[in-house]
């Protein structure tokens, strides 16, 4: 698309109680889940991140290491989230389902695509997740969450740093 990226906007009460629930849901369901590798949230930002990295670059250039560091940008993840696998990791990672059947609703609703002023036919998504969404950094947080476990049984000694949909080995 060239630069162009699809937002969504939801009507004013969607918005509202969306990030009413939000801050119902967010608060115990955050505090249950290790950290340690995501980034781009209160108390950790992406600065940091990329800062880490570095650090343990340059300590291993400066011990004599080898050092490699890998840069992952996931194109299009959030128009390639499917809906199952969501609940899958929502269920994995015990994410309040009421909530998520609600995002998941939210994001199954017809959406027109509007294109100079002009809209176009209603079109039902069956699988993304909105970026315009109060939770739509959740959700890619949630879907990031299984892969990474991966990496790093995988790789136990790497360091990770996940930002939204961004992978840092």
């Amino acid at each position: 698309m060239g630069g162009v990226r699809p937002i969504g906007i939801f009507p004013t009460i969607m918005r509202i109680v969306d990030r009413w629930y939000r801050k119902q849901a967010v608060i115990g369901w955050s505090s249950k889940q290790a950290a340690a590798g995501h980034f781009g949230q209160k108390g950790r930002s992406c600065e940091t991140a990329v800062w880490r990295q570095a650090a343990l670059s340059e300590w291993s250039v400066g011990s004599s290491c080898e050092t490699a560091t890998i840069f992952v940008d996931i194109a299009k993840a959030y128009e390639n989230i499917r809906h199952d696998r969501l609940m899958q990791a929502g269920a994995k990672y015990d994410f309040p389902f009421w909530w998520l059947r609600w995002l998941i609703g939210t994001f199954c609703m017809p959406r027109s695509l509007h294109i100079s002023g002009v809209a176009l036919q209603p079109v039902q998504a069956t699988r993304s997740v909105v970026p315009g969404s109060s939770a739509a950094d959740l959700m890619m947080r949630l879907m990031m969450m299984t892969p990474l476990e991966h990496i790093k049984q995988i790789c136990p000694a790497g360091a990770y740093a996940v930002v939204v949909d961004d992978l840092q080995v």
